[in-house]
């Protein structure tokens, strides 16, 4: 072994086994207290609890190590209350039938049989309509006059008004 020559490992093993000697001797680390005025076999009553009197540190209690020395701490305000506004109520929603008849303009209409013929548009659709017919599968031309057309939502039985002089619109 270059550098450390066997004289020096021979001495660093005695020293290990000295301290492994005196670890088992001494119980195996236990601490033992030498009492006096206090003869073999007599029972000692020693009460551990009141040998530390220090106040233990709690866990809610939290330092600021990096705080300089002499500062106070800052007094925090309390956070506002918090205020939840209530939403105003919402309206029902209009009946799909006025939808529809606010979306359609009545174009005119042909007297050619007993039953008048109306013109109905609603967007790029023109429908062709006589009273009994239904549209979109559930708005029923109910009545026509001579300035509106009432539609019935089959669905519902709501009613709604396709005025005449919307044609200009």
């Amino acid at each position: 072994m270059r550098g450390v020559d066997k004289k020096h490992i021979a001495v660093i093993v005695a020293l290990w086994a000295l301290a492994v000697i005196f670890y088992v001797a001494l119980g195996k680390g236990s601490s033992s207290v030498a009492l006096t005025g206090v003869t073999r076999g007599q029972s000692v009553k020693v009460m551990l609890g009141t040998l530390d009197t220090r106040p233990k540190p709690s866990a809610s209690v939290k330092r600021d190590i990096f705080r300089p020395v002499g500062l106070a701490k800052a007094v925090v305000a309390p956070p506002p209350p918090v205020v939840v506004a209530i939403p105003a109520p919402v309206p029902p929603p209009e009946p799909l039938v006025a939808v529809f008849a606010k979306d359609a303009r009545f174009m005119g209409y042909v007297n050619k049989s007993e039953k008048k013929t109306i013109f109905i548009a609603r967007g790029a659709d023109v429908y062709i309509v006589k009273v009994g017919d239904v549209i979109e599968n559930y708005y029923k031309v109910a009545e026509i006059s001579g300035d509106s057309v009432k539609i019935v939502d089959e669905r519902s039985s709501e009613e709604a008004y396709i005025k005449a002089s919307a044609a200009g619109n």
